[in-house]
């Protein structure tokens, strides 16, 4: 597909487990993303942009991985620490449907929730749409003092960082199902009036402007008009 519109689109997978890396990067590839590539893990995508490497256009990146987990990824990318755009698009991909996680993620203003397993035209629909609405201005951001003030730690260590969590706490938790991914419970306002969701991530929402796409979450907290 030499003549796709997304040929020369840096798509960046990031996982630590290899299938996943391979498969949706050959998925993209498959679809006219010719430059999609991918990372093993936060840490090594850090260190590459570091040693000055090509920014990708966006970045679809696991929740659990070690060293930097994704919730540290981006919190490094909004803070202007990565020393690429802030403002990139960037996607969490991930089997875990935890509120904390989801609510972390939103308010380090991720741009859309991608769930595993993937299935290809659903994984190609939200990278096209991420794509689309290009990286955040400065209007669609909040200050980097906000994004540096959120803990990513210690909220989420027994989840993401593999840590114990109390024998009391692991004994509730023991027969609760886990539900399917969504949307974390309480948004509202006009960046989540609509919330359709697939099975494999979040669709024709619309952001406080009404334009169809991926949601913005920020966007109502900072009365985009």
């Amino acid at each position: 597909m030499a003549d796709s519109p997304f040929a020369d689109k840096f798509v960046l997978i990031v996982d630590d487990v290899e299938i996943v890396r391979n498969s949706a990067t050959a998925i993209l590839r498959r679809h006219g993303f010719a430059n999609a590539n991918s990372a093993s893990s936060g840490a090594e995508v850090i260190e590459l942009f570091k040693l000055g490497g090509n920014a990708p256009d966006c970045i679809i990146s696991d929740f659990n991985m070690p060293d930097i987990n994704g919730l540290q990824l981006l919190k490094t990318l909004r803070t202007g620490d990565a020393t690429v755009p802030r403002g990139l698009p960037f996607a969490l991909l991930t089997g875990y449907a935890e509120r904390p996680l989801v609510r972390l993620a939103v308010q380090l203003d991720a741009d859309a929730f991608l769930a595993k397993p993937l299935e290809p035209e659903a994984f190609v629909r939200h990278v096209t749409q991420l794509l689309d609405h290009g990286p955040r201005d400065d209007s669609e951001m909040h200050p980097v003092e906000h994004y540096a003030a959120i803990d990513v730690d210690t909220p989420v260590g027994h989840i993401i960082l593999n840590q114990p969590e109390p024998p009391q706490a692991e004994d509730s938790r023991r027969d609760r199902p886990r539900p399917r991914i969504g949307p974390p419970a309480g948004l509202s306002g006009p960046s989540h009036k609509s919330y359709p969701r697939s099975a494999h991530g979040f669709e024709g929402c619309q952001d406080s402007g009404g334009r169809d796409g991926l949601r913005r979450p920020g966007n109502a907290a900072r009365g985009r008009a």
